[in-house]
């Protein structure tokens, strides 16, 4: 999910110098085998025999794909040899169940505004999570860290910095003033932590000539710690960053599409992307499972796009490439990002009568959706389609909280979210598999 405004300080993405290392998954059995090989860039048909297995959809087994992706794979930012790994598992889940694949390279830009990189050596190189400030330079600083305290002009050393990368510890409002004191005091970068548990979500009154990053309080009292022991070095980077991401597509043989279940599969480089949206990408892969085991007539395709989280660009390329009788033809797109909350149940986000059919069907077979409006400033891939004049429906649930942060892990998620979103989103498909 991208969010725009002030809160794209939160929820945009970092592309970290160095990938995490999650734990592997329950190793019951129930988790579909990774495949660790980089995807094609070409059109394929299907070489594996297909499996689609029983006709039923079930959220077990989206929660399962799920824990590949958020767990076994990870932070799967644009770009990343994560992203190409989770790619790679798609394709094969696709192709196992008798799909036609296409897999599309889309280069991708990502602004000053949206990028970041930071990497600290103490004794050995690790990450620290942080997000860029707007109005930060689009450069890179490798140098030790000074503790500049509150960041006020007399908690400077007298003699400067002398290229320095400066950590403060600020709040909102101040973080203009530490910027110009460090850059006053000769600071090649600077570092603000917070002074509450939140993360900074601000921008600089004015430009900078220096890239400046904020970080938790938690890993601002780390790093205050590590100085404490000894020095430390940083290597820190602000924007822009360029790269290829992919959308994979999954057609039936006669390759057309009157109906487009999609989600996007990359998270921002911190978060494993559990909730936002491993949930989304595995419920695509159980509907396409579902639709061939059930036989369901009509022509269902399945796509799960990338580079979502730095401004729907996955879907917005799709769309591009659909010729105007491709356009004509798709009847409906269902976009699933962020089910796998719980708290406040199902929402459907659309501006048609597709809400209304939706929620007649989902009473029907008792389950919890309601129409609502998403939190203002926070757009999904249907947003592409809508544009295009395209009918398409959002599904998630809310609260949104825990996404695009560290947070949005595997045990935070509701698998009884990701059942109903499978089960609505097949009776959906079903429905307008009639004459």
């Amino acid at each position: 999910m991208f969010a725009l405004s002030s809160r794209q300080l939160r929820l945009t993405g970092a592309l970290l110098l160095l990938a995490a290392v999650l734990g592997a998954g329950c190793g019951d059995g129930s988790t579909p085998d990774r495949t660790p090989t980089l995807a094609p860039t070409v059109r394929a048909t299907a070489t594996l025999e297909p499996s689609p297995g029983p006709p039923e959809p079930s959220g077990e087994r989206a929660l399962a794909h799920m824990e590949v992706l958020a767990v076994d794979i990870g932070p799967r930012p644009a770009g990343s040899e994560q992203e190409a790994e989770a790619v790679a598992y798609l394709v094969a889940r696709f192709e196992e169940y008798g799909y036609s694949i296409e897999v599309q390279d889309l280069p991708f830009a990502v602004s000053a505004g949206q990028g970041v990189a930071l990497a600290v050596t103490w004794p050995e190189e690790q990450i620290v999570w942080a997000v860029p400030l707007v109005g930060s330079a689009p450069d890179s600083a490798s140098a030790p860290l000074a503790d500049v305290g509150l960041g006020r002009a007399e908690d400077f050393p007298q003699a400067g910095l002398a290229g320095a990368i400066a950590l403060a510890q600020g709040s909102e409002a101040a973080v203009t003033e530490i910027a110009a004191n460090a850059v006053a005091a000769d600071a090649s970068a600077v570092i603000i932590s917070s002074s509450e548990p939140d993360l900074l979500a601000t921008s600089l009154e004015r430009p900078v000539s220096v890239p400046i990053v904020a970080i938790s309080q938690e890993s601002g009292e780390a790093l205050r710690a590590l100085l404490a022991e000894g020095s430390v070095a940083v290597t820190m980077g602000v924007g822009p960053f360029e790269g290829t991401a992919h959308n994979v597509v999954a057609r039936p043989p006669a390759g057309r599409c009157e109906t487009l279940s999609g989600a996007h599969h990359d998270s921002v480089p911190a978060s494993p992307g559990a909730n936002d949206n491993a949930s989304g990408a595995a419920v695509v892969l159980e509907l396409a499972r579902a639709v061939a085991a059930a036989g369901l007539p009509g022509d269902h395709c399945f796509a799960v796009f990338g580079a979502e989280e730095i401004g729907l660009q996955g879907s917005a390329f799709f769309v591009s490439q659909l010729s105007a009788e491709e356009q004509r033809a798709l009847r409906v797109v269902l976009n699933f990002d962020v089910v796998g909350g719980g708290a406040q149940g199902l929402r459907l986000q659309d501006e048609s009568e597709l809400t209304a059919e939706a929620l007649g069907l989902a009473e029907a077979a008792g389950l919890a959706a309601q129409a609502g409006e998403m939190p203002s400033g926070v757009l999904s891939d249907q947003a592409s389609f809508q544009a295009a004049g395209i009918p398409a429906i959002w599904f998630a649930t809310l609260p949104f909280d825990r996404i695009n942060s560290p947070l949005d892990t595997f045990e935070h998620v509701d698998a009884a979210s990701l059942d109903e979103a499978v089960r609505l989103g097949f009776l959906l498909l079903s429905e307008f598999s009639q004459p």
